[in-house]
């Protein structure tokens, strides 16, 4: 099997192997040689932009993931919806926050239910519908409402 490695693992590998070896030095041309220290340099300037584009990937897919999860929370009301019920309400696409349009799938929707579920935002429900057990959301509102009516009594 073939292994697979990241730019950035061979990068540092690089590094590595150029710091064992001090006095290296390849002539690439007539008068141009590349050092160790040459060498170095490239290396932690080409990680340092594979980091920061990562960083720029990550907050791109943050604001689209923040967008839908704003809406399915929207979506949501204090009465069990199921997931086909929270797809239907919801538009096939969406603007992330640059104005691109992103597909709203039931798969992305059921992430988002489960991180707002994670956030106490939602509560999962177990349901009977059409003779077969789904799961169904609700707002955790409506659970905040009923605590309260029962310490009244």
């Amino acid at each position: 099997m073939k292994n697979e490695f990241t730019k950035k693992e061979v990068l540092n590998a690089i590094n590595k192997m150029a710091g064992q070896n001090e006095d290296f030095e390849y002539e690439v041309a007539e008068g141009r040689v590349i050092t160790v220290e040459d060498i170095f340099d490239y290396v932690n300037k080409t990680v340092e932009q594979l980091e920061n584009r990562n960083v720029k990937a990550r907050e791109r897919k943050s604001k689209a993931d923040d967008t839908i999860k704003a809406i399915v929370a929207g979506v949501l009301t204090d009465e069990n919806q199921t997931l086909a019920q929270l797809v239907a309400a919801i538009p096939a696409e969406v603007e992330d926050g640059k104005g691109k349009a992103v597909e709203v799938t039931p798969a992305k929707v059921v992430a988002r239910l489960t991180a707002l579920v994670k956030d106490g935002v939602a509560v999962k429900e177990e349901v009977k519908a059409d003779g077969r057990k789904i799961m169904a959301y609700r707002l955790a509102v409506a659970d905040a409402d009923v605590d309260v009516e029962d310490d009244a009594e």
